[in-house]
């Protein structure tokens, strides 16, 4: 009986014209995303004719298919090099294990970022199950390495030390990486950044955990949170509330563009003409549900930014903020996730996000210029480098491991990325 991977590239032609479409089909799909990418848009990136293409492979699907067995095999292969390593004897300290380790599979994410994006959203309606196979298959192995390496590293945690949470945001970080990678970074230099930042802290004087909490910084932000009202309350059948919820769902479960608009009127159970009486497009749809989520989370963002105080409490206050808006927006944080600025042409909605999210980067790296100034941030790495990885690190979603609740998931950053795992309490 044959592997998954074997039925993956079951009929693909080997030789150097069809790594060369895979290659040029694995740009189209770091740049656009699979859905946006057509069979003719391969062929043309490859200098072939699209039926010379068939030659090679049956359909765009296969080719994506051929992109993700790649990538699990290379998984796969660096998860067993770095156990064996682990096992060497005379391999060096567990930090610089565990630094070695980030590095490499960030590198692979890197290598794979084609494979990571086919496989951020649920297959489209028309994919085969081999596809939604490929989708589902996990890197678990990874997991495990990281399993070795923490509890090489921290063999008795204290109270305040959340193992399996550092374990999680170690796991998220590396392999995501390409995903929330600056154009000009290296991704090895990006681990280990997120490495110091996790292990030894950002900041030099960490307050107690009592005058955080009561911190004007930390005020304001629990405020602006409380300013975002309920979740989502239950909208009429057929109303454009209705609607936009069916959409909200829609575009995070499959981006927005794979979605269609019939995909909308399924979801919302409403026939196309009454979809089209209440909006009139889906670009309508993303301006509802991205200016609401810009607007709520843009407030409290800068009110913990700007309440005033010391910067370490600044960011104390970001975490929480942060930790909040990814549990309320989830849905919202998984519609932008992959979208990317430097991609033309995109939707108003998703522009004028991209403009207050630069906002929001430049007022934290002002924060950190001033943190690193008054020596109470530890200079890292620049003000524009370590902002990003502040979001990225603080965006990871914590409460996918055991429920994990925004207060397990902030002490957890008050005792890592502020004050520093291994830092002696």
């Amino acid at each position: 009986m044959e592997t998954p991977q074997e039925a993956i590239s079951a009929g693909v032609k080997s030789g150097s014209r069809t790594d060369e479409i895979r290659q040029a089909a694995a740009k189209l799909f770091e740049a656009r995303g699979y859905s946006s990418t057509t069979i003719t848009d391969i062929a043309d990136a490859a200098g072939i004719l699209p039926g010379s293409l068939y030659y090679h492979f049956e359909s765009k699907e296969a080719v994506a298919l051929e992109i993700v067995a790649d990538f699990e095999r290379d998984a796969a292969e660096l998860a067993s090099t770095l156990s064996e390593r682990i096992e060497e004897s005379g391999a060096g300290s567990a930090r610089a294990q565990l630094t070695r380790t980030a590095e490499a599979i960030a590198e692979l994410s890197a290598r794979n970022h084609a494979a990571l994006r086919i496989t951020a959203y649920a297959a489209p309606a028309t994919a085969t199950e081999r596809f939604h196979e490929a989708r589902e298959s996990a890197t678990t192995s990874l997991a495990q390495v990281w399993e070795r390496l923490v509890g090489d590293l921290v063999p008795e945690a204290s109270d305040s030390q959340d193992i399996g949470l550092l374990r999680f945001a170690l796991d998220n970080l590396t392999l995501n990486v390409s995903l929330n990678l600056a154009e000009t970074a290296r991704p090895g230099s990006v681990a280990g950044l997120n490495i110091a930042m996790l292990l030894d802290g950002i900041a030099l004087d960490v307050p107690g955990d009592e005058d955080l909490d009561r911190s004007a910084a930390m005020v304001a932000a629990r405020d602006a949170i409380a300013a975002w009202g309920p979740s989502y309350e239950p909208a009429e059948p057929n109303s454009r509330e209705h609607i936009v919820a069916a959409a909200r769902v829609e575009f995070a479960r499959r981006g927005f563009d794979a979605t269609t608009v019939r995909d909308l009127a399924e979801a919302a159970q409403v026939g196309m003409a009454t979809l089209y009486r209440r909006v009139t497009s889906k670009d309508e749809l993303l301006r509802d549900i991205l200016g609401a989520y810009d607007a709520h989370f843009d407030a409290a963002v800068r009110a913990a930014l700007t309440a005033g105080g010391s910067a370490v409490e600044s960011l104390d206050a970001l975490a929480f903020v942060l930790i909040s808006a990814k549990r309320r927006f989830r849905l919202e944080s998984e519609i932008v996730k992959l979208s990317n600025p430097r991609t033309a042409p995109a939707p108003v909605a998703l522009e004028s996000y991209w403009a207050s999210t630069g906002a929001r980067l430049r007022l934290l790296e002002s924060m950190l210029e001033r943190g690193i100034r008054e020596a109470s941030i530890r200079p890292l790495a620049a003000p524009a480098e370590m902002g990003p990885q502040i979001r990225f690190i603080c965006w990871v979603p914590y409460q996918d491991l055991a429920r994990a609740t925004p207060e397990r998931a902030h002490r957890f950053l008050r005792n890592s990325m502020l004050r520093g795992f291994l830092t002696p309490r």
